[in-house]
């Protein structure tokens, strides 16, 4: 969990800007990593299962649970409960606009990258190998998102 002292916050001038200004902050931690922007990049494909997102990192459980959790804090990403299984996606319009920016950013300009064309084609393996999880990557609540463009589309166009 991300935590401030109110003291970093005190010379804002009212209540609104600090709200902002600890979400903005909030955000730049959550994407400071490298692998929650590749959690990130994974999940503008679609909605995914922890267990695939797992995989993809070749991280323990706990620590890609741990970085879901920042992800959640800061309003990026959302999970549902399916099942026995736990599926992540980005978050759509019921986030913040600062959230949906921050997400448009990373999607248009590290969804370039070779790690982010490496991921997707490891991610349709994993998919492919698993039977656990059938409907990888067609989330109809990630549908939802005005978000562009999307990684598969930056991917595409390159192409």
């Amino acid at each position: 969990m991300l935590q401030f002292s109110a003291k970093h916050f005190d010379i804002w001038e009212n209540d609104e800007m600090k709200n902002e200004v600890y979400d903005l902050v909030t955000i730049f931690k959550a994407l400071a990593e490298p692998s929650r922007i590749r959690i990130v990049l994974a999940l503008s494909q679609g909605e995914y299962c922890i267990c695939h997102l797992t995989e993809l990192l070749q991280l323990s459980p706990s620590t890609v649970s741990k970085h879901l959790s920042i992800l959640r804090q800061a309003g990026l990403i959302e999970t549902r409960k399916d099942g026995k299984w736990v599926r992540c996606f980005l978050s759509g319009n019921e986030a913040s606009p600062t959230s949906r920016e921050a997400l448009a950013w990373v999607i248009n300009f590290a969804g370039k990258s070779e790690q982010a064309r490496k991921d997707a084609r490891l991610l349709k393996e994993i998919c492919k190998r698993s039977k656990a999880c059938e409907n990888q990557g067609k989330s109809s609540v990630n549908s939802k998102s005005n978000l562009q463009p999307t990684q598969k589309e930056v991917i595409s166009d390159e192409k």
